[in-house]
């Protein structure tokens, strides 16, 4: 006989974490837990240190959890912040190479040894998956298609760098690719050279859905439009658009076009 769900949502203060902790709260227990304190909004949660592993794995025993969910960001300069658990230091340490895919798919291995596996987001959220085709009022223009195609040849081919997922594109030139600081953060970068640009987000066939899934929120949208981005290509099938129809809603009124590729 199967066990009822018991869900540890890691989370932050964001769109993803809330829809992801309300619907894992329809499907059985939920305990909260971040890095950061969260607001009161998240209803009860748990703080601990960054990278407390053996922390955690204490209180999934307490909890009777089987089963995990990540729905927030992590910056990757925590792991060279200094304030990293010492059981995280040592987890750490005995990893050569500190790829972010690769460290989760060794905490996925770790969880699974301890009878608890991940919940991929795009199973819990359907609905925010980005379908194929046009999903704003407005077409990409005969350029922007261009650009688009050359965005994600680039982000494409840079992949198997684990670097690249975002790209912005102005009549054929590259004007930034996404580094560790993130996708927004790359869009105020590109804004900074020019208007009139578009960005191509990619996910990749190796992503693994239950931690790596590229997501696109109104904050992304609000930072295309700070930067007078003019169209959003986003991975058909294998990116969350976070509330979906907000999203295309605010892309509506910022007069961005929005594909799914």
């Amino acid at each position: 006989m199967n066990r009822p769900h018991a869900t540890a949502l890691f989370a932050t203060d964001s769109e993803l974490s809330r829809r992801a902790r309300d619907a894992l709260a329809r499907q059985g227990k939920v305990v909260v837990f971040s890095f950061f304190p969260l607001p009161d909004s998240f209803g009860t949660s748990h703080t601990v240190p960054p990278g407390d592993i053996a922390g955690l794995l204490m209180l999934f025993r307490k909890e009777g959890i089987n089963q995990v969910c990540l729905a927030g960001a992590i910056s990757p300069a925590l792991l060279f912040s200094g304030t990293i658990h010492p059981s995280g230091q040592e987890f750490l340490r005995r990893r050569r190479r500190w790829r972010s895919e690769a460290l989760l798919a060794d905490l996925a291995g770790l969880l699974r040894r301890e009878g608890i596996r991940l919940v991929s987001l795009a199973r819990l959220l359907p609905d925010d998956i980005a379908p194929a085709g046009v999903l704003t009022e407005r077409a990409p223009t005969p350029e922007e298609r261009t650009d688009i195609l050359a965005g994600c040849a680039c982000a494409r081919s840079l992949l198997r760098f684990r670097v690249g997922q975002a790209v912005a594109v102005r009549r054929g030139m590259i004007l930034a690719v996404e580094g560790a600081e993130g996708t927004d953060r790359m869009i105020q970068r590109a804004g900074a050279l020019v208007e009139g640009f578009v960005v191509v987000k990619v996910a990749g066939r190796r992503k693994d859905p239950r931690f790596d899934l590229p997501a696109v929120g109104e904050r992304t949208v609000a930072a295309l439009a700070d930067a007078r981005a003019t169209a959003l290509a986003v991975e058909a099938g294998k990116t969350l658009l976070v509330n979906r129809n907000s999203v295309i809603s605010a892309c509506n009124a910022a007069g961005i076009s929005l594909v799914g590729i």
